[in-house]
């Protein structure tokens, strides 16, 4: 298991699924679950898990997991009832686009097949509690959370490495997964099932944009509207999700970043007490990174998948050196 868990990046956490299954999504694709469990000669397995986006969110499998684990280690263990009201908060909708449909361009064929390398940093708590000092400091948004400001610098670094690498500046776009349901008014329980998320988007038109400082105070901007009336309605909704697939062309520059921090995913324990790692799986796509809580509980890991031609940059990037530590070895 120790030679598994420290493969190179290239992905011990790919292995724990069948060939194919995670990654081939399609609009033909009927498997909305799949969970593979793997044993190895060591007497270790690894359980994996996909549930498809066409019927829930990220918040929907964690509590899925956590369910399932708390049953298989006790069959009596008291679980709260899953709510199943996902569609009466947002309607299922004929207006939605479909992701395929810029899946044709040129702009996607170059994207999706950028030789791209991923890297995973560590951000210890008492280094994020100065870059979120940092953040107050230069913005004056008050407790700026962990993440917020984490998105702020990682966006930062990766376009600023990109633009290192580039004749001129190049719009760009950072996209942010929202759980809506402790948003909405009054707020829906935990375990209400379905996609109930919307997005927060901080576009930088000009270098000078590029800053920590900027990126975090527009991301608390982007919370506070999503509480206002109104901007977690189904047309809302719809509205936000074309904008952007739509955005997704050569005039622009798509930084995606999602979260799994604060699920209780580390501590699972199916009967053989809590994993030895935890990881979720990210696309190849060039720009995507993963947020997860450290398993020793010291911080945030972040795995980044990046343009080869960026790495370099990345990596030396003053910022990003002064608040991580890459991670190296998986044990």
């Amino acid at each position: 298991m120790s030679e598994i868990v420290n493969l190179p990046d290239t992905g011990p956490e790919y292995l724990p699924f069948a060939k194919g299954m995670p990654w081939g999504s399609t609009p033909d694709d009927k498997s909305l679950l799949v969970v593979q469990l793997s044993h190895f000669n060591c007497g270790g397995l690894a359980i994996s898990v996909r549930l498809s986006h066409k019927i829930a969110d990220g918040c929907t499998l964690c509590n899925f997991i956590s369910d399932w684990a708390s049953i298989a280690r006790d069959e009596n263990a008291n679980i709260p009832s899953p709510e199943m009201i996902g569609s009466s908060i947002f309607p299922p909708s004929t207006e939605m686009p479909s992701t395929g449909i810029h899946m044709d361009t040129e702009f996607d064929y170059e994207f999706y097949n950028l030789p791209v390398i991923k890297k995973r940093y560590l951000f210890s708590n008492s280094k994020l509690e100065m870059l979120k000092s940092q953040v107050t400091s230069e913005t004056g948004v008050q407790n700026p959370s962990r993440l917020e400001a984490l998105f702020a610098l990682i966006y930062k670094c990766a376009a600023t490495a990109a633009r290192a690498n580039s004749n001129s500046f190049k719009r760009s776009l950072l996209s942010l997964p929202v759980n809506l349901r402790p948003i909405l008014d009054p707020p829906l329980a935990t375990r209400t099932i379905g996609n109930i998320l919307s997005f927060i988007k901080v576009e930088t038109m000009s270098e000078d944009e590029m800053t920590i400082a900027r990126v975090a105070r527009e991301i608390r901007k982007g919370k506070e509207e999503l509480k206002k009336e109104g901007h977690v309605e189904e047309k809302k909704l719809v509205s936000l999700w074309s904008e952007w697939i739509y955005s997704m062309g050569k005039e622009i520059e798509l930084y995606r970043s999602s979260s799994v921090c604060n699920y209780p995913l580390n501590n699972l324990d199916f009967g053989w007490g809590k994993p030895s790692r935890v990881t979720i799986p990210v696309y190849g796509t060039a720009n995507t990174c993963m947020f997860m809580d450290n398993l020793s509980g010291d911080g945030i890991e972040v795995i980044i998948v990046l343009p080869e031609k960026d790495v370099t940059q990345f990596e030396n990037s003053k910022d990003l050196i002064q608040f991580s530590s890459p991670i190296t070895n998986l044990n």
